[in-house]
């Protein structure tokens, strides 16, 4: 498929953490609560947006394997960072800058040009541009606006996913939805975490 290609095109470590997330959802599955958090810790501690799963062990009251995840993704990250030169506090400062590149620099300004990919930014930014409208926005406020907006509709999405949605393959696609579309930068080799929810709903016995 598409977003297949693309992670092999790109060597991107997506196809690392798509390996991830896809173990912790079925070692979850089967009840494995120490591999579960293992894996989900691991894909946490590659890029921070996996965390969104840690509402789907909520909904289904696994406490445990919450506790567990976050256990291990604190090792995993500050271990990582104190291994490295530099020390703990260097690494952190460093990846808290954004490994020295700040996306946001190219990505909430007011010229004519947007990034390609499936964030829900782009899309916006892009309806902006044909509207002439981008020219006369204060992109400071449209940042702060975006991720306030985002960041409310993810908590819609949880409160839908803990107290409505019932159907697992729903849950996970809601979440690998929104991980794929609220960041500001998203590219395409992303798409192929929309693999998880279709393998759970071909496996699903209840559709």
């Amino acid at each position: 498929t598409f977003p297949v290609l693309f992670v092999i095109d790109r060597g991107n470590i997506e196809g690392l953490l798509f390996v991830f997330l896809f173990l912790f959802l079925y070692f979850s599955g089967k009840g494995k609560v120490f591999l579960s958090a293992i894996f989900l810790a691991s894909a946490i501690s590659m890029k921070i947006y996996p965390a969104v799963f840690l509402v789907l062990l909520l909904s289904q009251r696994k406490y445990k394997e919450m506790i567990l995840t976050a256990i291990f993704s604190g090792i995993f990250t500050f271990g990582s960072l104190f291994l490295h030169k530099g020390g703990l506090l260097e690494n952190l400062r460093f990846v808290l800058s954004g490994f020295g590149v700040n996306e946001s620099g190219f990505v909430f300004t007011n010229n004519a040009s947007a990034l390609g990919g499936v964030s829900l930014f782009s899309l916006l930014k892009v309806f902006a541009i044909q509207t002439k409208a981008i020219y006369f926005l204060n992109m400071s406020i449209v940042k702060v606006s975006y991720i306030l907006g985002v960041f409310a509709l993810f908590l819609l999405i949880s409160l839908y996913i803990l107290f409505v949605e019932k159907t697992f393959w729903k849950k996970v696609a809601l979440l690998a939805f929104s991980m794929l579309l609220f960041p500001h930068v998203s590219f395409e080799y992303k798409l192929i975490h929309v693999l998880l929810p279709m393998y759970m709903f071909f496996n699903c016995p209840e559709q």
